[in-house]
């Protein structure tokens, strides 16, 4: 291609932007409006996601600390610690519904209700954190719980049904989960149903060979091996 063609197409080509801008500035004025409020806005949003993130931080932080001091107090200061930890995790389980605080605050207020005895608000500390969160890492440790909280009232299927949540749900990320086959044969026992505990018992030793709980299960299925 001559250089004189070249300089024609390149005169050729600036006549056609300068038309196409002319004609349509008003429509690219309002995409590049567009643009910049759209960069703005996502990076607000991300300031307000990250002081979002870092006050449901502190918010956790203050709960655990609190139920550490309580477990740790004694007399009329561990009632006092009590209501400020409740006040505390009731707070951040309001604000930061969805969030780690929230999730921190159920497992928390669950445990100090359980260390209280007042199993059914335990209950429902620990439910709500798995039926809010069910992807949290504290979702099964929650499940656990609750098992142990239903034990304690004599809910022995309802515990089981707890801990086949945790074997369920939780089999490729929660390492507790033999402990939870195992706790599932021993309720069986409990309530003198010999074959589901076998097969519990079976499925930690076929499924978790190198557990500590193995042992324990194989220790189990001789027993029941030997009664009527």
């Amino acid at each position: 291609m001559s250089q004189q063609q070249v300089r024609t197409d390149d005169k050729n080509f600036k006549t056609v932007l300068a038309t196409f801008l002319s004609n349509n500035w008003r429509a690219l004025l309002v995409i590049a409006v567009i643009i910049v409020v759209l960069v703005i806005g996502g990076g607000i949003y991300t300031l307000v996601h990250q002081n979002r993130v870092e006050k449901s931080a502190v918010a956790a932080e203050e709960v655990q600390t609190l139920y550490a001091d309580w477990q740790a107090a004694e007399g009329d200061e561990k009632d006092e610690i009590a209501e400020e930890l409740v006040s505390s995790g009731e707070a951040a389980i309001d604000n930061f519904s969805g969030m780690y605080a929230a999730a921190r605050s159920h497992l928390v207020l669950g445990r100090l209700a359980y260390d209280q005895e007042e199993f059914e608000t335990a209950l429902e500390h620990f439910i709500a954190l798995v039926e809010s969160q069910p992807k949290s890492y504290l979702a099964p440790i929650s499940l656990m719980h609750a098992a142990t909280a239903h034990e304690e009232t004599g809910e022995y299927e309802n515990a089981i049904a707890a801990y086949q949540r945790v074997r369920e749900n939780y089999s490729d990320t929660f390492p507790e989960v033999p402990h939870a086959l195992f706790s599932i044969g021993r309720l069986y026992e409990k309530i003198d149903n010999k074959d589901a505990a076998m097969q519990a018992y079976n499925e930690v030793i076929d499924d978790f060979s190198s557990s500590n709980w193995t042992n324990l299960a194989r220790d189990r299925i001789i027993y029941l091996e030997t009664i009527n």
